[in-house]
């Protein structure tokens, strides 16, 4: 099963850094989004998240998570792209960074409302849960 923190390679012709948001909706959706090297001067730039060499592994430069391109995907098209080397794992975010993301990607006025749902319904049974 796919969990927030979760990483994918080689879900566009980019090969971005995508991570996983949430845990799957009522539709068996997750929210993604990916990270992208930071350039200032592009359109979708000014709203990101910039992070640093350290905050991440794959990270080598200052790189944004992409908030423009956030979506919904398939959770069940996402664990098989995630299996048989079709579309390999990077090492999962830690929560911290996780959290910051989510937090970010939930005050982001690019963000569709349908994404911002399945944050928000992740993060509120996250919190429910008992210890």
């Amino acid at each position: 099963m796919i969990e927030p923190g979760s990483t994918f390679l080689k879900l566009d012709r980019w090969n971005h850094l995508w991570f996983a948001l949430s845990l799957p909706n009522a539709d068996g959706e997750i929210a993604i989004a990916n990270l992208t090297t930071h350039k200032p001067q592009q359109p979708g730039h000014e709203d990101c998240l910039i992070l640093h060499r350290g905050d991440h592994p794959y990270i080598r430069h200052d790189s944004c998570i992409y908030f423009r391109g956030a979506r919904l995907i398939s959770a069940e098209r996402l664990e098989g792209r995630g299996g048989a080397g079709a579309s390999p794992r990077h090492e999962t975010a830690t929560p911290e960074l996780l959290r910051k993301i989510q937090d970010e990607a939930l005050a982001n006025r690019e963000i569709d409302a349908t994404v911002k749902r399945a944050i928000r319904d992740t993060l509120d049974g996250a919190e429910t849960k008992p210890n």
